[in-house]
C-alpha cells in the first residue's frame, strides 16, 4: 500500500487517541439478521469516537426508494445499514457513505467497507448506498459535460432520499433508531462530489453554477432540490458535517456563512478531480477542488478542516487508514448535537 504525508491545516483540538483503530473491527455477515447481544469492546470507551462494540449486524439491499436513469430505467435504490449488535441506544446519530467510480461505476461498499463497520462499532447507524449511474454510454471517457451535471443532481437526490427513509422510520417503525438532527454524510471521487453538493447547493437559484438551463428545469420538474427518489420531501433532517475524501464542487461560491462544517482529504497531485480548480478528468467540466472548497469556507466563516496528502493522487485517501477511519470519526464526534 501506498504511503502519503500529510498535513493538517486549520484542525480544531479533536482527541485523536483512537489506538484502538481498526484492531477490533469484526463483523456479523448475516444478511437482515438481528445478532445476539455481546459484550463491548471498549465499554470504557467513549460512544461516537472509538469502537465500543464487538460485532455489527448489517442489513444488505434495503430498498430506500426508486427513480428513472438517464437512460430511461426505472431503478430500485438499495442501500446496506451496519448497526452495532446488542444496542439497545436510541437517537442513534446517522452516518450516509456514498462510494466513487465516476458517476459511471462502483456500488455500496466499495470505499467505505472497513468505516463503516469502525463507525458502526462506536454507536452510530451506518448506511452505505447505492445511487444512479450514467447509463447512456459505453466508457467514462464517452460521459459529457451535460450528462455529468444531471448525474450529480440525480445522485444528490437521491442520498437526500436515503437520508429520509430513516427520518421516516423514525417517525413511524422507529427500526433504526436514528436521530435525525444527528445525520453526516461522506463520499469518496464521485461520492465527494455528490455529498458536497447535497451540502451546500440548497436554493434553485444557486443552481446557476451549473451554467446549464437544462438542469435547471430538470430540477424544477423533478421534486424540486428535495428530488423525487422517495419518502417524503417534507420530513426535515439536520445535517452535522460533511466529509470529502476527494471531491469537488461545480462552484465553491455554493458554500456560504453558518452552513454546516466540512473535513476534506485529497491528493495533491490528483489528476481525476483536482485538488484546486481545474478540468475534471470525466465530464470534461471544470470544478472547485478541495483546496478551493477549504479557501471558501474559511472566507464565510464555515468551519473547515483540509488535509492535504502531499504528492498523492486519486486513490490517496482511500489508501489512508487514518483518513477513512479515526480522523473521521473524530469529526463526526466533534460535530455531534447534544444528545
Amino acid at each position: 500500500m501506498n504511503t502519503y504525508k500529510y498535513t493538517r491545516l486549520k484542525l480544531r483540538p479533536f482527541i485523536l487517541a483512537l489506538g484502538l483503530g481498526l484492531a477490533f473491527i469484526s463483523c456479523s455477515d448475516d444478511d437482515a439478521e438481528t445478532g445476539q447481544p455481546t459484550t463491548p469492546t471498549n465499554p470504557a470507551g467513549t460512544r461516537f469516537m472509538e469502537p465500543v462494540f464487538t460485532n455489527t449486524t448489517v442489513s444488505r439491499d434495503i430498498e430506500y426508494g426508486s427513480n428513472t436513469t438517464q437512460g430511461g430505467i426505472q431503478e430500485s435504490l438499495l442501500m446496506d445499514i451496519h448497526v452495532p449488535e446488542g444496542d439497545s441506544a436510541t437517537n442513534r446519530p446517522l452516518v450516509v457513505f456514498v462510494h466513487g467510480g465516476g458517476f459511471f461505476g462502483g456500488t455500496k461498499g466499495d470505499d467505505f467497507g472497513a468505516s463503516s463497520t469502525f463507525f458502526a462499532q462506536a454507536g452510530y447507524v451506518v448506511a452505505d448506498i447505492n445511487y444512479r449511474l450514467i447509463d447512456t454510454v459505453g466508457s467514462e471517457e464517452e460521459i459529457t459535460e451535460a450528462q455529468l451535471k444531471l448525474a450529480i443532481i440525480q445522485a444528490v437526490h437521491d442520498l437526500r432520499a436515503a437520508i429520509r427513509f430513516f427520518v421516516a422510520d423514525a417517525a413511524n417503525s422507529n427500526t433504526y433508531r436514528v436521530d435525525p438532527d444527528n445525520v453526516f454524510i461522506g463520499g469518496y471521487s464521485a461520492g465527494a462530489v455528490t455529498v458536497l453538493h447535497a451540502a451546500y447547493l440548497n436554493t434553485i437559484d444557486e443552481l446557476s453554477t451549473f451554467n446549464d438551463q437544462n438542469i435547471v428545469d430538470y430540477v424544477n420538474m423533478n421534486g424540486g432540490l428535495q428530488g423525487n427518489s422517495g419518502n417524503d420531501s417534507s420530513t426535515n433532517f439536520t445535517l452535522r458535517g460533511v466529509m470529502n475524501l476527494s471531491g469537488a464542487l461545480v462552484s465553491a461560491n455554493l458554500i456560504n456563512a453558518e452552513e454546516i462544517p466540512v473535513i476534506s482529504f485529497h491528493g495533491t497531485a490528483d489528476t481525476v478531480v483536482p485538488f484546486g480548480t481545474a478540468l475534471a478528468e470525466i465530464g470534461n467540466l471544470v470544478v472547485d477542488g478541495s483546496s478551493i472548497i477549504d479557501s471558501r469556507a474559511s472566507d464565510v466563516g464555515v468551519s473547515s478542516t483540509l488535509n492535504p496528502l502531499d504528492g498523492g493522487g486519486h486513490l490517496a485517501t482511500i489508501q489512508c487508514n487514518s483518513c477513512v477511519t479515526t480522523d473521521l470519526i473524530a469529526f463526526t464526534f466533534s460535530n455531534l448535537a447534544a444528545q
